[in-house]
């Protein structure tokens, strides 16, 4: 099994200030950077799919991976952040379709389809539980991994993620 948390983005380049309220932000040169080393990491482990976010830092990410290995991707909002920072806001599924044409976003319930800000523990822990019954023989595999946010892969796994990190875990 396969995590990875999307590269630094510049939200997270400038919130030791405070929320910087740059939504759906993107990456900065460092968190590219990061992402191309997460897909370095993953060179020869077998992931032939990535299954991201739909927040830009999250697909730029995975981008990125994906161009080092190999995989397609695959988008899924049961993976996104919980909602509670401006970077949480996310792009509108129609600009998302235009701004990323090559992907499929099917699985987006409906124009705004981040949750409400300010998503409950509870919510979040809905969701990953509905990503869990729906992706955990995949990512046991192998040949799937999780590219996604740090509340999310914390309430997933546990573990603190820091941006670009990816953690790889036996079945």
């Amino acid at each position: 099994m396969h995590f990875i948390r999307h590269g630094q983005s510049t939200f997270n380049a400038a919130e030791s200030m405070g929320d910087p309220q740059i939504p759906d932000a993107p990456l900065t040169a460092r968190g590219l950077e990061q992402a191309r080393q997460a897909g370095e990491k993953l060179k020869g482990k077998g992931v032939t799919r990535l299954i991201v976010s739909p927040y830009t830092r999250a697909l730029q990410t995975a981008t990125a991976i994906a161009e080092v290995i190999g995989a397609s991707l695959h988008v899924e909002p049961l993976a996104g952040e919980r909602c509670l920072y401006s970077c949480d806001i996310g792009t509108p599924l129609s600009r998302l379709r235009k701004d990323w044409a090559h992907l499929d976003f099917a699985h987006l319930p409906r124009e705004k389809w981040w949750p409400e800000f300010g998503e409950s523990h509870e919510a979040l822990t809905a969701r990953v539980q509905a990503f869990g019954e729906k992706w955990n023989a995949h990512l046991a595999q192998g040949d799937h991994a999780l590219v996604s946010h740090w509340y999310f892969l914390n309430a997933l796994t546990g573990h603190d993620f820091e941006n670009g990190e990816v953690l790889t875990r036996k079945n």
